[in-house]
C-alpha cells in the first residue's frame, strides 16, 4: 500500500466517483513507484462494490486516460502470462487540484477552536 500515491488520488481533480475510487483500490495495491501488486478484477470488485463489467470499463477508460498503464507479460513459449498495471505518477502529480491540501484548514477545529 502506498499511501503517497492514495494521496496523489485524493488531491487529483479527476471528477469521477468510480474512476476516483478504482484508482485509489489501486492505488492500495501500489507501490511508491506506481506498480500495482496482487491485481484483480474481483478483488476491485469485492474492495470498492463496482459491478465487474462496470470495473472492465472504468479499467478501460483510465488506460485510454493514461492514468494506468498496461505492461503485458509473456511465458518462455511466447504465450501470454499476465498483465502488470502502473499508476501514472507523473500525470497523477499534473492533475493536482490546487486547492489540495486546504480541506484540513477548512474543517472545523482544525486551527485548535471548538
Amino acid at each position: 500500500m502506498s499511501i503517497k500515491v492514495m494521496k496523489l488520488v485524493w488531491d487529483s481533480s479527476i471528477p469521477g466517483a468510480s474512476e476516483r475510487f478504482t484508482l485509489l483500490a489501486l492505488a492500495d495495491r501500489a507501490s511508491d513507484e506506481g506498480e500495482i501488486t496482487a491485481y484483480g478484477v474481483g478483488h476491485l470488485c469485492d474492495k470498492t462494490g463496482i459491478g465487474r463489467s462496470t470495473m472492465f470499463r472504468l479499467l478501460k477508460d483510465l488506460e485510454v486516460e493514461d492514468l494506468i498503464q498496461r505492461v503485458e507479460q509473456t511465458k518462455g513459449d511466447g504465450g501470454r502470462s499476465y498483465s502488470r498495471f502502473w499508476l501514472n505518477i507523473p500525470l497523477l502529480r499534473s492533475l493536482r487540484r490546487p486547492d489540495a491540501g486546504a480541506e484540513a484548514h477548512d474543517s472545523p477545529g482544525a486551527d485548535g477552536a471548538a
